[in-house]
């Protein structure tokens, strides 16, 4: 009396089924670049540089190559960082012009037009689009970048769209070293740094007219 009497592993075998490996659909997976040895489809990308270190202007550039060159159908790029004129100044627009059937550029800062959009987009299949946050710390809504927890309530919400199919790069920055020796290093919490699969930290050299990218994380 009083002792608890448990089913026998069999009872769980069918749910356990359910949830069990596809093997067939894992063997038959496809690992595609979007920019070759570099940014890999259907993950998650992450970009961290100083302010006004060309982040958006190579991450653009690189999503723009890719619609040109058929590698992708589709790219939304939500700039919530720039002005309209800065966008007019680095004549973004008339590369939307050349597509404007496949890129979609957003440029806002309205909270409630934003999370629209990403309610719209979880509803959709995403296969063969690229999607960009410019930059991360605006699609916060009052949590807090240096929390965990509240870093991967933003960041769940990418695995949700690349669970859908997409290729999701978002765009952070970096702290101000403290010391000439010290390395350049993103902003806030580590959950930037778990919870994405490939990360970078980007670098202007200005002598050479370069851009660096110096990986920090390589899961895929």
């Amino acid at each position: 009396e009083g002792v608890k009497k448990l089913l026998p592993f069999s009872s769980m075998k069918e749910k356990l089924t359910k949830l069990n490996l596809n093997f067939y659909e894992i063997e038959n997976l496809k690992f595609e670049y979007i920019y070759p040895n570099f940014i890999v489809a259907g993950e998650i990308t992450f970009f961290a540089a100083a302010a006004s270190s060309g982040k958006s202007l190579t991450t653009f550039e690189f999503c723009y190559r890719a619609i040109s060159r058929n590698v992708v159908e589709n790219l939304i790029y939500i700039d919530a960082d720039n002005s309209k004129t800065t966008v007019q100044q680095r004549r973004i627009h008339e590369k939307v012009r050349n597509f404007e059937d496949r890129i979609t550029y957003v440029v806002s800062k309205k909270r409630e037009e934003i999370n629209s959009l990403i309610g719209d987009l979880l509803k959709i299949d995403l296969k063969a689009t690229i999607i960009v946050f410019d930059s991360i710390k605006n699609f916060f809504d009052g949590l807090d970048r240096d929390k965990n927890k509240d870093v991967s309530k933003v960041l769940d919400k990418l695995k949700r769209l690349r669970d859908n199919g997409a290729t999701v790069i978002f765009l952070h920055h970096t702290n101000k070293p403290k010391h000439d020796i010290d390395e350049l290093m993103y902003a806030g919490s580590s959950a930037f740094l778990e919870d994405t699969s490939n990360a970078f930290i980007l670098k202007h050299n200005k002598d050479k007219n370069t851009f660096i990218f110096t990986s920090i994380k390589n899961r895929v």
